[in-house]
């Protein structure tokens, strides 16, 4: 089977989305956009490129294993143990399955992520 390359432009247009769980919001409020460019046929495997305004949120537990690379913008996780990373533009991070935190949208941030989800089928 025939399957061709994907480019995943970084300028695609994207389309409102809702994925910060409200109940977990700290600050902000956030306006979020999205546009996946693939999945894999397991639905297991998805890339995209996701954006938002600034906020803060809680992470009980994140459910996937994901891969970003900024675009635009800074975002920050913080641990359990208050550790914190800061990312900008043209960084790379990996948030394995099971984190616990926050994640702060300190600008407005484009990521291209690469999911994991162990759960879809």
């Amino acid at each position: 089977m025939h399957r061709p390359v994907i480019r995943l432009d970084r300028h695609a247009a994207l389309e409102p989305c809702r994925t910060i769980d409200p109940a977990n919001l700290e600050s902000g409020t956030p306006q979020e956009a999205i546009r996946q460019f693939g999945v894999a046929d397991d639905g297991r495997f998805t890339v995209g490129i996701w954006s938002c305004t600034p906020e803060k949120d809680r992470i009980a537990e994140f459910p996937v294993d994901e891969f970003c690379v900024i675009l635009e913008g800074v975002v920050e996780l913080i641990d359990e143990a208050g550790h914190a990373e800061r990312f900008v533009a043209g960084d790379a991070f990996f948030v394995p399955r099971g984190f616990r935190g926050w994640w702060h949208t300190l600008e407005p941030v484009r990521k291209l992520y690469a999911i994991y989800d162990r759960s879809a089928a």
